[in-house]
C-alpha cells in the first residue's frame, strides 16, 4: 500500500514539504476505494525566521490525533471517512510522528460521488492533549472517483465486453416467449415460428 509523509504546519494550518522547506505542499491523492497510509508530522515554526530549518517536528508524548473528511458546515456532523486510532512512531531515530491507514473505502464516499468523477469535501486534522482538541489543518480536497472497483467486470485479453442487455436481445433462450424468425442465406425469405393462443403450431412466411 502506499505511504504519504504529511507535515502539518499547526501555526499556519497547512501542509508544507518538511521541516526543511516553508514552502507550501500537494496534498496526496484522495481516491475511492483507496486505503494508504499516512504518517502525520507536526511541525512548529523557529522563533527566528531565517532559523534553519525553519521548522521543528514537535514531540507527540502525551498528544493523540484525529483526522477524518466531510462537511464544514457549523450545525451538521457528517463524516465521509475518518481515523481517530493513530499508532504512535516506534522508530526510536524518528519518533515523533503518528502513522495509520486511512480508509477511502466508505459506502459515504461511494454516496458524497454518485455519478460524478469527483466531488470536494474538507480534510480535517486536529490533536488532542489533556482533553483538549486544536485543530491544526483544515484543506480543501478533491476526492477523485476511482476506474477499478471491486466487483467490476474484467474483460480477458482479445475479448469485449458483452452487456447482458445485448446477450439477452442477441442469443435464444431456454423459452422463447412471441415470435421466432428464420431466415433462408441464400434467398433470404422469412417465416415467423409461433405459438397461438389455441395451442397450434405456426410457421407463417413473412416479408423480408
Amino acid at each position: 500500500m502506499a505511504q504519504f509523509d504529511l507535515y502539518i504546519d499547526v501555526v499556519g494550518q497547512q501542509l508544507i514539504g518538511s521541516p526543511n522547506s516553508p514552502l507550501v505542499a500537494t496534498p496526496p491523492p484522495f481516491v475511492q476505494g483507496d486505503t494508504p497510509t499516512f504518517r502525520i508530522f507536526l511541525c512548529q515554526p523557529t522563533a527566528n525566521a531565517l532559523a534553519t530549518p525553519p521548522y521543528t517536528i514537535m514531540p507527540i508524548q502525551g498528544l493523540s490525533l484525529q483526522a477524518a473528511i466531510g462537511d464544514k458546515i457549523g450545525n451538521v456532523t457528517n463524516y465521509y471517512t475518518q481515523q481517530f486510532t493513530w499508532a504512535p512512531s516506534t522508530d526510536p531515530t524518528n519518533p515523533n510522528y503518528f502513522i495509520a491507514q486511512f480508509p477511502m473505502n466508505t459506502a459515504a464516499i461511494t454516496t458524497l460521488l454518485g455519478a460524478n468523477s469527483s466531488a470536494q469535501s474538507t480534510f480535517h486534522v486536529l490533536y488532542i492533549q489533556a482533553g483538549f482538541p486544536t485543530t491544526v489543518l483544515e484543506l480543501p480536497i478533491t476526492i477523485q472517483a476511482a476506474v477499478i472497483k471491486n466487483g467490476g467486470v474484467i474483460v480477458p485479453p482479445g475479448a469485449t465486453f458483452l452487456s447482458a442487455e445485448t446477450a439477452n436481445a442477441t442469443f435464444l433462450k431456454q423459452t422463447v416467449v412471441g415470435v421466432l424468425y428464420l431466415k433462408n442465406a441464400n434467398t433470404g425469405k422469412r417465416v415467423a415460428l409461433y405459438l397461438a393462443d389455441d395451442g397450434t403450431f405456426h410457421a407463417d412466411p413473412v416479408s423480408p
